[in-house]
């Protein structure tokens, strides 16, 4: 598993190689496979021009749950959600530009909530 320090990166699907999400500092990713001892979703490039990560190992994964209970959770969290969110990408089998437009439609809906 790996924290971003400082930079960013892009995450494309391993099926057909659409672009699907942006993480930056603050953000992580690898915890599925980590957490759920699962194949990885997805391959992540960087897209800034410099990036430094943290990585944390299974060993220290497991050292930090018992230590930090609270941060285990709030991981788990993400990655239950993250698992949800590569199955419905994958159920739709959307291309990559029926997928920038559904997440277009999708923030367009969100803001539209916080208007009314």
């Amino acid at each position: 598993m790996y924290f971003i320090v400082d930079g960013s990166v892009a995450m494309y699907d391993d099926r057909n190689n659409p672009h699907f999400a942006e993480c930056g500092a603050g953000s992580f990713f690898g915890e599925v496979g980590l957490i759920f001892n699962a194949p990885r979703t997805a391959t992540v490039k960087c897209i800034s021009s410099r990036l430094t990560t943290f990585r944390l190992s299974k060993e220290n994964w497991t050292e930090l749950k018992t230590k930090f209970p609270d941060i285990e959770i709030k991981i788990k969290e993400e990655a239950v959600q993250r698992l949800k969110y590569d199955e419905i990408r994958k159920q739709a089998n959307l291309t990559s530009l029926q997928e920038r437009y559904t997440d277009v439609d999708v923030v367009r809906n969100q803001l539209k909530a916080v208007r009314n």
